[in-house]
């Protein structure tokens, strides 16, 4: 069968939700970035387009395309079934290998299509090719592997799967588990893909396009039985499952289920009207006729994308999807992209100013400023984190003048939806009296994966430093005990240094009347007297009591339990538990350098010794 074709012609773009967020300076419209495969007639990657080539419309109507970068890294495990040889390595710009996390669903089914599904994946996994990915795996009784790179753990999972067949599998139960699981890899960084073993009368291929779309991974279909007829379809239906709960979008089925008896009468026997096949291709996925021929579509992919520009006409934020189609202007090529984008809640950008993108490029200046980058999330805010975002500006040598104005450009990248979730820009004297700069800023952060890029430039020498931290807020859709990141500080942000941040009435960072300064680096002289502040949100009233009556906190340095420091586990002013205390620091005599700090939480057991829950920071003492 050929992978990208089928009795129709396949469609010009599959689809796949993809972020929009506005850049500076701001045009009339707000601008699109997607994410497009581009192979040629061997199904080799083509590497010399340019946004000429591409063209972009939206509810009938043409836009214009801004800009289209090429990213590329070579493959790993082979060319996709039917390619050419891969381009020369001179047709890539080298870079790192693009990361997939690759969920794999065997659906509940019948005993023999299990069968041959589950020997297909057990040989698969037996003499994995090589590639950049981790493999996350729900077999068909809704046990779930979290992504790992084991393949022996994989197989041991299989050949338990195959030893224990229940012929009616709860599929509730395994619907339940696969939204749950597909919904926590929405949050995870890089490409993101869904492969789903199926039988031919599979129900839920169409059922997971919507959940695909939504957290933006690409749907590789295998039937068990084998193809079934293509048939075509257009636009996207809304669909309300009862079982599995509301399904944002499912298509394909549905509109060319009143096709079938057309087919019949056309003199097709199988008339399973291809559901998989027009599920796949709306993701951005395929559907292929084995497991390994996924694989290597997969590595294809990631060896190589484009990640194209264009004016939208969205309006409306807060991850509403938008409908658009891409195509290439040149023939004979084949475009898998996204039909979908939509614009990420709190999406602001502006661009980082001229001066500092110049100063960076000079090697005398780059690097003269170190930048220390943290961030520190607080869990309970109704489903989504408050994040805390802070930096510490250093001179790598010698000293600033006092008053020397001092640029900041910082942003929030979402890796889960390619854009910018925030930007911050502004300018500010360097203090006196102090060789530490201190920047801080607060935000809402939606489950997904982010890195915070924080650069800093002195506009009276020219010098510059940028730092970045990446960090995963997870998802909060359930119910469970949650803690923050653990908070070191020393000082306490001014009134004037509080103004720009984000005012929050329930503001986690404040304890008795200070709202704390975090130190991003970690760093403090051996005399000091150190906060420490970490947040608890129990599940519950009754759960909440009991930390209060029962749990015991202490603060350990390197392990020494002889010298612990207790802390004071108290109700927050408006939700969950706050954990503070102070770590006096010269008391304690430490050494110069790194020292690891564990706040330990003890909880009282019937018949047994006290359990313990560790949580680990670290920070380092000046000489």
């Amino acid at each position: 069968m050929n992978l990208r074709s089928g009795i129709l012609a396949p469609l010009a773009a599959a689809c796949l939700a993809i972020s929009l967020y506005p850049l500076a300076p701001a045009p009339e419209k707000p601008i699109a970035r997607v994410v497009v495969w581009v192979r040629d007639a061997h199904g080799a990657p083509v590497s010399d387009l340019t946004a000429a080539d591409f063209s972009v419309s939206e509810n009938g109507l043409s836009e214009r395309v801004v800009s289209a970068e090429r990213f590329a890294t070579p493959p790993q495990s082979g060319n996709a079934p039917g390619a050419a040889a891969p381009a020369p390595a001179s047709h890539f710009n080298q870079s790192s290998p693009i990361l997939t996390h690759v969920l794999v669903l065997i659906e509940p089914m019948d005993a023999t299509p299990r069968l041959r599904a589950l020997t297909e994946a057990l040989r698969f996994f037996s003499n994995p090719p090589a590639g950049n990915w981790d493999i996350g795996l729900v077999d068909d009784q809704g046990n779930f592997l979290r992504y790992t790179r084991d393949w022996n753990r994989i197989c041991a999972l299989l050949q338990q799967s195959r030893r224990h067949y229940a012929p009616h599998a709860q599929q509730l139960s395994w619907s339940a588990t696969v939204q749950s699981t597909v919904r926590e890899l929405g949050v995870l960084p890089g490409r993101r893909v869904i492969v789903l073993l199926s039988a031919r009368d599979s129900l839920f291929s169409a059922q997971l396009t919507g959940l695909a779309i939504s957290v933006q991974a690409a749907l590789y279909t295998i039937e068990s039985a084998g193809p079934a007829a293509l048939v075509p379809f257009g636009g996207a239906a809304e669909y309300q499952t009862y079982e599995a709960g509301p399904i944002p979008f499912v298509t394909g089925e549905f509109a060319a289920e009143s096709l079938s008896s057309t087919l019949s009468s056309m003199g097709y026997i199988d008339t399973g009207i291809g559901w998989s096949h027009n599920t796949a291709e709306e993701t951005g996925g395929l559907s292929v006729d084995r497991l390994r021929e996924a694989f290597q579509h997969i590595d294809v992919d990631a060896a190589g994308y484009y990640l194209v520009s264009f004016e939208a006409q969205a309006e409306e934020s807060g991850g509403t999807f938008n409908a658009f189609s891409i195509a290439v202007n040149r023939p004979r090529l084949k475009v898998n992209a996204p039909c979908y984008y939509s614009l990420p809640p709190d999406g602001t950008a502006t661009q980082m100013p001229a001066d500092m993108k110049a100063a960076l490029e000079f090697p005398q200046t780059r690097d003269t400023i170190a930048v220390a980058v943290n961030s520190w999330l607080f869990p309970d805010q109704g489903g989504i984190h408050w994040g805390v975002f802070g930096a510490d500006l250093t001179w790598s040598q010698g000293a600033p003048l006092p008053g020397s104005p001092v640029k900041i450009y910082a942003e929030l990248i979402n890796e889960s939806m390619p854009g910018l979730s925030a930007t911050w820009s502004e300018q500010k004297p360097w203090p006196a009296q102090t060789t530490i700069f201190h920047w801080q800023r607060e935000g809402r952060v939606y489950p997904g994966s982010y890195t915070l890029r924080v650069t800093a430039m002195d506009t009276s020498t020219g010098n510059i430093g940028s730092a970045t931290r990446s960090f995963t807020a997870r998802l909060l859709d359930t119910p469970a005990f949650r803690f923050s990141g653990i908070v070191l500080a020393d000082s306490c942000l001014s009134s004037a240094e509080a103004e720009p941040t984000r005012h929050n009435l329930f503001d986690p960072l404040r304890w008795e009347g200070c709202k704390l300064a975090p130190s991003a680096g970690a760093q403090f002289r051996p005399d000091q007297k150190v906060r420490i502040l970490l947040r608890l949100y129990p599940p519950g009233d009754k759960i909440s009591r009991l930390v209060l009556e029962q749990w015991r906190a202490y603060a350990v340095i390197d392990d020494a339990v002889d010298t612990a420091t207790e802390l004071t586990i108290a109700p927050a002013e408006v939700r969950g538990l706050s954990v503070t205390g102070v770590l006096p620091l010269k008391r304690l005599n430490l050494s110069a350098g790194e020292h690891r700090l564990t706040v330990l939480f003890v909880l009282p057991a019937r018949h047994t010794q006290p359990q313990k829950i560790p949580l680990q920071t670290a920070f380092s003492i000046t000489p």
